[in-house]
């Protein structure tokens, strides 16, 4: 059987980091996910699958179940305000943790950073904008700025 090794200080530089993100914070995550695949010879590119998440950090949330730790990320606030979008990461598949920009209390803006496995990158900034209606508003629309 191989022998493995766990990357104890990589995982305590993780931690260190998720322990100062504040609810809110715009974040990009270096992850690893799991995978299927059939090839003829089996090497690195097969089975390891880096991700690049970009999203504002919610939460670490525990399964009750298991007792294994996620990162909750959201990407997008759809317009009920009551649906999210956004990943789940398992902590311990988590390689690094960046900060892009710290919470700000007036944020209105939702960003989303979609990231294809050829580093194709598409960043979508949308703007809330009020409906009115009469002297009434009666909601909100997400809209790309002009």
């Amino acid at each position: 059987m191989a022998e493995v090794s766990i990357p104890v200080e990589r995982l305590r530089r993780v931690l260190e980091k998720i322990g100062q993100l504040k609810k809110g914070d715009l974040v990009t995550v270096i992850w690893h996910d799991a995978c299927t695949f059939r090839v003829t010879e089996l090497t690195p590119e097969a089975y390891v699958t880096r991700k690049k998440t970009t999203g504002t950090f919610q939460e670490v949330a525990v399964d009750v179940e298991s007792g294994y730790p996620y990162v909750i990320l959201e990407y997008e606030k759809l317009m009920n305000g009551l649906e999210t979008e956004g990943t789940s990461i398992l902590l311990s598949s988590i390689e690094d943790v960046a900060v892009e920009v710290r919470r700000e209390k007036r944020a209105l803006k939702a960003w989303k950073l979609v990231e294809t496995p050829k580093t194709l990158k598409v960043r979508y900034i949308y703007r809330r904008i009020p409906l009115p209606v009469g002297l009434k508003t009666i909601g909100t629309v997400w809209k790309e700025p002009e």
